[in-house]
């Protein structure tokens, strides 16, 4: 009898060696390179795999050309890493102008991993069991008959490493498959050619697990059921626990399972929701930088992001948060300049270089200009007057002054009309200031 220190020590090696078998048929290795779209195959079985894809399923991709390897990849799950998030698609395709490590996603799956402008996208990825679903099955190809085998073997849980058939001296030989994912034996496997099958076929899986299929009748209408599946393997997670539920995150980092760490947790993503992305919100609220392609917006005069101040003619800044109006032209013709129009109507101050005049009793008109203001046609005075005098004007009218001809100030009004019903006749000035400038008019007194 085994003592029972023996026996643990034995259960242990049995067990150590148990386990590293195991994990070295798991598959954790990353790989590296650039995500892209293309239209896929769903509805139809017209990838280079020949696997039927459900119409509307869009979790399919195509592989590089130099891991697709003669379509062992067909079958294959792939787990993707890309800045938004993540996805687990099944190789049906081939992709043969893509590099090694690049994958080729549908349209309708690269909108989860990046935004649809940027066409071409890094990503990360690593082998993962498909969804186990049922149970493996074949199909056979309509030509396949007793001097003909082609069959594709559907929904392993793991990709088939190698494919024997169970020949009548009960040794096994091996059928290759072609780069269009079909086992094919010209010449057929049957010794009798009078008939095709019942067969049995040894399955391996890249884990290592061997499994027979028995009696297995060729049917080529519809895919045969073989009843057979491969196990799952008891593989580490990236934690190291056997059969463990950590899995590398968006954040690089090993999470979840036995990790204590939360998904994700020990990132963010930015405005662009992009996993440690570099875009942000600037002042105007607008997310930039990154992978956006936007700018930040500017800052005004005022300091203000995306504000509406801005610098007048006069080098100021207003408008905006400055509550401050621009300049404007003074009667000069100069921004922001201080000349105005003096109690005589006249443009003083400023850079005009003329004394202002204040009081209106010390203006006078100087009648010889009377000839030269008539020639102007912007406005026109009812002649002659009795009670009242009233300017038409396509201008807006300030201030009138009546001047008698010796120049001296009579009388002066805001309004287009002065009444005139107290004044003797006879002839009189009439000093017009609208916004335009100053007009002299003649008028007569009945």
């Amino acid at each position: 009898m085994m003592k029972k220190g023996n026996y643990l020590l034995c259960l242990f090696a049995f067990l150590m060696h148990f386990s590293h078998a195991q994990i070295d048929s798991c598959r954790n290795t990353w790989y590296y390179g650039e995500g892209t779209a293309y239209g896929g195959i769903a509805g139809s079985s017209g990838g280079h795999c020949g696997i039927p894809v459900e119409a509307g399923d869009i979790y399919h991709a195509a592989m590089n050309h130099i891991q697709y390897a003669n379509s062992d990849a067909c079958g294959t799950c792939v787990r993707i890493l890309g800045p938004k998030g993540e996805v687990t698609l099944k190789i049906a395709d081939e992709c043969p102008e893509c590099k090694f490590g690049d994958i080729d996603m549908t349209t309708g799956v690269f909108p989860q991993l990046a935004e649809w402008k940027e066409g071409r996208i890094k990503i990360k990825w690593q082998y993962v069991p498909c969804p186990k679903t049922g149970d493996i099955t074949l199909f056979f190809d309509p030509s396949s008959g007793p001097y003909y085998f082609k069959v594709q073997v559907r929904d392993p849980f793991y990709p088939v490493t190698k494919f024997e058939y169970l020949r009548s001296d009960g040794n096994y030989d091996t059928v290759n498959r072609v780069d269009y994912n079909y086992y094919v034996k010209e010449g057929g496997i049957d010794n009798d050619k009078s008939k095709a099958g019942p067969y049995t076929f040894r399955l391996t899986a890249s884990t290592g697990e061997v499994i027979v299929i028995k009696d297995v009748v060729l049917t080529t209408s519809e895919p045969v059921h073989t009843g057979n599946q491969f196990a799952l393997a008891i593989c580490p997670d990236c934690a190291g626990v056997l059969s463990g539920t950590a899995k590398l995150d968006n954040c690089g980092v090993c999470s979840g399972g036995n990790t204590g760490i939360a998904p994700n947790s020990t990132c963010e993503k930015d405005c662009y929701g992009y996993w440690e992305g570099t875009a942000y919100l600037d002042g105007c609220a607008k997310c930039v930088a990154g992978t956006t392609g936007a700018t930040p917006c500017d800052n005004d005069c005022n300091g203000d992001p995306g504000g509406l101040s801005f610098k007048d003619r006069c080098g100021n800044c207003v408008g905006g948060k400055t509550s401050l109006k621009p300049c404007l032209k003074d009667c000069h013709n100069d921004w922001g300049g201080k000349a105005f129009i003096d109690s005589c109507g006249k443009c003083a101050g400023g850079n005009t270089f003329l004394e202002p005049v204040t009081d209106p009793t010390a203006c006078k008109i100087n009648p010889s200009s009377l000839e030269k203001a008539d020639l102007k046609k912007s406005l026109s005075v009812e002649n002659p007057v009795m009670n009242e005098i009233t300017i038409h004007s396509d201008d807006i009218i300030l201030k009138l002054r009546l001047f008698g001809l010796s120049g001296n100030l009579i009388s002066e009004t805001n309004s287009e009309k002065m009444n005139v019903i107290s004044l003797p006749p006879g002839m009189y000035l009439v000093s017009v200031i609208t916004n335009k400038g100053i007009q002299l008019k003649r008028v007569i007194k009945e």
